[in-house]
């Protein structure tokens, strides 16, 4: 009987569990069992006059409950159940103070984005057996924009190898990652209510609970791409869920791991830090070494003994083999050498910082066998073996950067770039059928060094779809009743039809800046020649 929820019902011998857990947000434990006995609930949890419930703000610095004025309670229920969800401002009586609530991260923000959380006290409401998540163009638009923004320079990183990680990285704004955050939440809900999805991904009863969980709340350990007892959509759902998560924490993470020199051993951390941290917000993590040659796999078996024969040099009859080879130990090494060597130009370490990171290499230092992962980030390259499974592998005690950049600072931002774009870019009728696409190629159930990469080929991929033509349709369907009147004036006059439809699809082309991709495959802005070549190509 350790927890406040038992010992509520032992004390007061109440049994329904839901008055209890009414009960219990009262306050205190205390406050709770005397609330009980004096019979305060309705008074002091939900104060209910018409849809009124009560909301507060939790202040970080002593814990205590802050209620909200009546008029603003009443602003942020309305927020709390449109599909919008759109964020509250106030500004208390006789400040000058202005905060925004949010009441989809369910935070509060000030003007220096410092942020603290809130809760609302009263009924749950029913969501919707059907839900329909839409927001205005511009809010897409305006995300794209904000995400392009914020990962340009990771990216450029990313692309470039050779390029030394500067001292600080322009990061976004706490009131960005909310903003991020709330559009996030839609992809959950759409998630929750696609019925494909459960069905395709072996959905069973409560994998979905999670997904009301708020941002920040700690995500279950689970095993990437193989059965540790959850279902696909299990995994997907902790899987979209430390991506929001990484919307607010990657940062942090990511310069923790920057200050160990971005180490895989995990005694170097604290209990909430670095990698164990990613672990708590996201149920896994980035890998910080690098598999530099697979010993088991048949098709390097075959590509080794394919070169051997055409050298006449010695075959080999299985992976175990090759892999007590010198062979082998020199492939790792060469592999493991150009990996330190790019970490290094990133980095720039002195000798002594090398030696303290354990990347100092020699040619013909003697190969450690590990067969666990406890000995990750102890010595500069070593052999894995875990005979059981398999798995014969060498590994250098670097990451490839290009994952720790793409697992942390872009992929929770590309992951609502994607869906954005599918939200600006296909009509109701391709609707359902590129959000199941989205969730079964973009949001990988992989670690989070396969997990980026998912999300940066389906960007890809998408992009691609987006011609120049489909563009101009989405915008034609978008003001379909400005178009039908365009047509019903001109009349059977066709060319007075074809110079006021171009008139009018350039002044949306400008102002939206629509850009598509050609016919060789390039993304440019659109022309007026491009647009009178299309209405010339469709017109009847």
């Amino acid at each position: 009987m350790s927890g406040p929820f038992e010992i509520f019902k032992a004390v007061t011998g109440e049994q329904d569990d839901a008055k209890v857990a009414r009960y219990l947000q009262t306050g205190t434990l205390e406050e709770a069992v005397e609330n009980y006995f004096n019979g305060t609930l309705e008074g002091d949890l939900v104060q209910l006059e018409g849809d009124f419930v009560q909301w507060e703000s939790i202040d970080p610095r002593t814990g205590q409950h802050v209620k909200y004025p009546k008029d603003v309670c009443e602003r942020l229920e309305r927020a709390f159940q449109s599909t919008e969800k759109e964020p509250v401002s106030y500004i208390p009586e006789g400040t000058s103070l202005r905060f925004h609530i949010c009441v989809r991260s369910m935070r509060q923000f000030n003007s220096s984005c410092h942020s603290r959380g809130i809760r609302r006290l009263g009924p749950v409401q029913p969501l919707p057996e059907v839900v329909h998540i839409t927001r205005p163009r511009r809010t897409y638009e305006e995300a794209i924009k904000l995400i392009d923004a914020v990962t340009r320079e990771v990216c450029e990183l990313i692309s470039n190898p050779d390029k030394p990680m500067p001292d600080t990285l322009r990061m976004p704004t706490q009131e960005q990652k909310a903003f991020i955050v709330d559009i996030f939440n839609d992809i959950l809900a759409r998630f929750k209510y696609c019925s494909k999805c459960r069905t395709e991904f072996g959905h069973v009863d409560g994998d979905e609970q999670a997904l009301d969980d708020p941002v920040l709340t700690k995500v279950p350990d689970y095993f990437a791409n193989v059965k540790g007892g959850e279902t696909i959509y299990k995994r997907k759902v902790l899987s979209l869920l430390g991506l929001r998560n990484l919307v607010f924490k990657g940062e942090e993470i990511f310069n923790e791991l920057r200050k160990k020199h971005f180490s895989g051993d995990a005694s170097l951390y604290g209990p909430m830090e670095g990698i164990s941290k990613m672990k708590y917000f996201t149920g896994n993590v980035v890998d910080l070494d690098t598999v530099v040659l697979r010993c088991t796999e048949r098709s390097l078996l075959k590509q080794v003994n394919d070169a051997n024969m055409a050298e006449g040099k010695p075959t080999f009859r299985s992976g175990e083999e090759f892999a007590n080879s010198e062979q082998a130990k020199e492939m790792a090494y060469n592999a493991a050498r150009f990996l330190i060597d790019q970490f290094l130009k990133r980095l720039q370490f002195s000798f002594h910082e090398q030696h303290m990171r354990k990347i100092v290499l020699g040619k013909n230092d003697k190969v450690p066998v590990a067969r666990d992962n406890s000995s990750r980030g102890k010595w500069a390259m070593w052999q894995y073996i875990n005979a059981d499974a398999g798995v014969n592998t060498f590994h250098v005690n670097v990451p490839d950067m290009a994952d720790v950049y793409g697992a942390l600072l872009v992929a929770p931002w590309h992951a609502v770039r994607a869906y954005c774009t599918i939200m600006l870019e296909f009509d109701e009728k391709d609707m359902p059928e590129m959000l199941f696409k989205y969730f079964d190629d973009c949001i990988a159930d992989s670690c989070f060094n396969a997990k980026w990469k998912s999300i940066e080929a389906f960007c890809d991929e998408l992009t691609r779809t987006n011609t120049i033509d489909r563009v101009l349709a989405n915008i034609h369907r978008q003001h379909q009743k400005v178009i039908d009147t365009i047509i019903e004036e001109a009349g059977d006059d066709v060319e007075r039809y074809k110079e006021e439809i171009t008139r009018f699809t350039c002044e949306l082309v400008s102002k939206h800046c629509l850009q598509g991709h050609g016919s060789d495959g390039k993304m440019v802005g659109i022309t007026r020649e491009m647009v009178a070549d299309w209405i010339q190509r469709t017109t009847v």
